[in-house]
């Protein structure tokens, strides 16, 4: 049985089905477990992604407003799926590329080997093509990341979202190499951290959905974020 804001707070089992009516919210602990949560994510973020490019603008964390917000409802962020991120059809375009490559070198082949060895070349090039054009049509990509009423799914693990309580979503990319993590914390899991370069999903995608879904726990509770206590 998972614990969510409620009996994570508390520290209990729950005895209720759906609603418990002798909970009365403490304000203190429920401000200490934020702080202590969006601490965490600080301090594994330092220890695991930190490096000297990175600066304040790098990160985006809870309430963090998108540009041009995509959902509206916390319902339209439920029953969503992300799958791995397709990058077959980069490959489609060298394999064609080294066709051409392979074509334009038969002008240097003078021998009879290096005629067998260009048309050995060519078929091999040809037989590339042909599958990574097959695998980008046809190729069934795994879903990584999914929603549901109930919570996140990464990696088939799922994170309620009653027991998500924080976010930082960091990107260290340049123009050479991208590298954005989404670092959760959650206060019966621990600190999560999601690769979005595998994922086919937008940065600002993941921050709507999560922020979203955090909100509409804290609503239930009758209660707003106040201010994060972060140290370095």
């Amino acid at each position: 049985m998972k614990k969510g804001i409620i009996c994570g707070l508390t520290n209990t089992t729950a005895d209720f089905e759906t609603e418990c009516e002798t909970f009365s919210i403490d304000e203190d602990a429920l401000e200490t477990t934020e702080n202590k949560i969006r601490q965490d994510i600080f301090d594994f973020i330092k220890e695991h992604f930190i490096t000297l490019q990175t600066t304040k603008e790098n990160y985006k964390w809870l309430y963090y407003k998108v540009a041009t917000p995509k959902y509206k409802t916390v319902a339209q962020t439920h029953g969503l799926s992300f799958k791995e991120f397709n990058n077959d059809g980069g490959i489609v375009g060298l394999s064609f590329a080294t066709i051409i490559a392979v074509l334009f070198c038969f002008m240097s082949v003078k021998e009879s080997w290096q005629v067998l060895l260009w048309i050995f070349a060519l078929l091999s090039a040809i037989i590339f093509f042909t599958y990574s054009l097959f695998k980008l049509f046809y190729g069934k990509q795994k879903v990584l990341l999914k929603t549901t009423s109930e919570g996140l799914y990464y990696n088939d693990q799922l994170y309620y979202w009653s027991d998500i309580n924080d976010f930082c979503l960091m990107n260290r990319s340049t123009e050479k190499h991208q590298d954005i993590k989404v670092v959760i914390g959650t206060i019966c899991n621990g600190i999560v951290a999601i690769n979005l370069k595998k994922i086919d999903i937008k940065e600002a995608e993941i921050i709507e959905i999560l922020n979203l879904n955090i909100a509409q726990h804290y609503n239930i509770l009758g209660k707003k974020r106040g201010a994060m206590i972060v140290s370095e």
